[in-house]
C-alpha cells in the first residue's frame, strides 16, 4: 500500500517537472506545476512516514529496542550468537 502511494508520488513529481517544461512563462502554468509538486512532496512524505511509524510504534510496545537479528534480554540486547538466558539479569550466552 504504502509502496504504492510512494510511486505515485514520484509519478507526479515527474508530471509537475513536466507542467513546468511546457509552462512557457505563464504564470498560471507555473502555478500550477508548483502546487502539483507541493501535494506530491506532501504524499511522498506522509507514505514515508506511514510506513515507518507502525514500526515505531511495535517496537516501543513490545519493548525490542533491539537491531534486526537481535535479541532484547531485559534491558540489554544480545549480539547476533547469543540467546538470552535470564532476562531479569540481563544476561546473554553464546548458542
Amino acid at each position: 500500500m504504502y509502496g504504492i502511494l510512494m510511486a505515485l508520488s514520484v509519478v507526479f513529481i515527474l508530471y509537475a517537472a513536466f507542467l513546468y517544461l511546457i509552462s512557457q512563462g505563464s504564470d498560471e502554468r507555473i502555478s500550477t506545476a508548483k502546487k502539483v509538486l507541493i501535494y506530491a512532496i506532501v504524499a511522498l512524505v506522509v507514505a514515508v512516514l506511514a510506513g515507518s511509524v507502525h514500526l515505531l510504534v511495535e517496537n516501543f510496545i513490545s519493548g525490542a529496542n533491539c537491531a534486526v537479528g537481535r535479541e532484547s534480554c531485559g534491558t540489554v540486547c544480545c549480539r547476533v550468537d547469543e540467546r538470552c538466558e535470564d532476562p531479569d539479569t540481563g544476561s546473554c550466552v553464546e548458542e
